[in-house]
């Protein structure tokens, strides 16, 4: 029997098989409803039962989470039959269930992960850093032990408001320093860290889906004209050395930022391992080394899965 795990974000809507087949899709839920999104998946991945997580539910699209999480429910019961969702306390209810509590299904990726992770290593932190945030979990005897919400989440240091690819840049270093001189970033929306990331050659062979900040190209150059709009310049007043100086400091400062949230969480519970994944397990293996913890690469086992690991673990959950 085949499985389908959906993992309905903001921007993104992931998903996977049980048997392996997975895929990104960008669609930004303040653009437009996840409908025909969750439609074309539907016709193209066979499946008998779906499993369903979601973050989406804080797009401002939405008035407010409960609404979200209704909505996006209500879409999904709409396109597929035999359909099942994954609360915050890690288990499987229906859209009965979630009608009467909507919001212990919001925000609900992470607990996929992070069980399916408990199960192979008892004590550790299961970090997931994707396009926009990075989660921080705390396993302790094989269960997670992080916050309930985004918001207790965010108190406890388990989710850092951070990403790989689609992250301002100006919230992440507020001055950069360029030939012994510290400059001030603007705080426009010029360059994100798909941007750093392209420029130093971190992005790799990722199909991973973003939008550019000026909806222009994803090549070295247009990432580095972007990047040089932070300090209010173009590439004819600075050199691309400069900027990829600008790319290396940034990329430390937001390593520096999550390997200290692990650094926090592995003192609280006495772990020393991190299981990373998400489309930045590098950076995750970095601030690991950072904070002076052991690192386990879920692509090393499962590859790219490693992209969509809520989508995947979802899916053996429903199986």
């Amino acid at each position: 029997m085949e499985s389908l795990g959906l993992d309905i974000g903001g921007a993104n809507t992931k998903y996977a098989t049980n048997t392996g087949k997975f895929g990104v899709i960008y669609h930004p839920l303040w653009k437009g409803d996840v409908f025909d999104v969750l439609v074309r998946i539907s016709e193209e991945q066979p499946h008998e039962k779906v499993g369903v997580v979601m973050t989406g539910e804080l797009a401002d699209a939405f008035r407010s989470r409960s609404e979200g999480v209704l909505h996006i429910a209500k879409v999904c019961m709409e396109i597929f039959d035999d359909v099942l969702f994954l609360s915050v306390d890690g288990s499987l209810h229906c859209f009965g269930d979630l009608i009467k509590e909507p919001l212990k299904f919001a925000a609900s990726n992470w607990v996929a992960s992070a069980i399916f992770v408990g199960h192979h290593y008892q004590d550790c932190i299961f970090a997931d850093m994707g396009s926009t945030t990075t989660d921080i979990i705390p396993i302790v005897g094989g269960v997670p032990v992080a916050g309930k919400t985004d918001l207790e989440r965010l108190m406890n240091r388990e989710l850092v408001y951070t990403g790989f690819l689609r992250t301002n840049v100006a919230t992440i270093v507020s001055a950069v320093e360029i030939n012994g001189k510290k400059i001030p970033l603007s705080k426009e929306y010029f360059a994100t860290t798909g941007d750093v990331y392209s420029l130093l050659g971190l992005t790799g062979d990722i199909d991973y889906p973003w939008e550019t900040a000026d909806g222009r190209g994803k090549d070295i150059m247009s990432c580095a004209k972007r990047l040089a709009r932070v300090v209010c310049s173009d590439l004819n007043e600075i050199s691309l050395e400069d900027v990829v100086e600008i790319a290396h400091q940034i990329r430390d400062a937001q390593i520096s930022e999550i390997s200290e949230a692990m650094r926090v969480k592995a003192d609280e519970w006495g772990v020393c391992k991190v299981v990373g994944a998400g489309v930045g397990e590098e950076i995750l293996k970095d601030a690991s080394a950072m904070a002076g913890l052991s690192f386990v690469s879920v692509s090393a086992k499962y590859g790219a899965l490693s992209s969509v690991f809520p989508s995947y673990a979802l899916s053996l959950m429903v199986d």
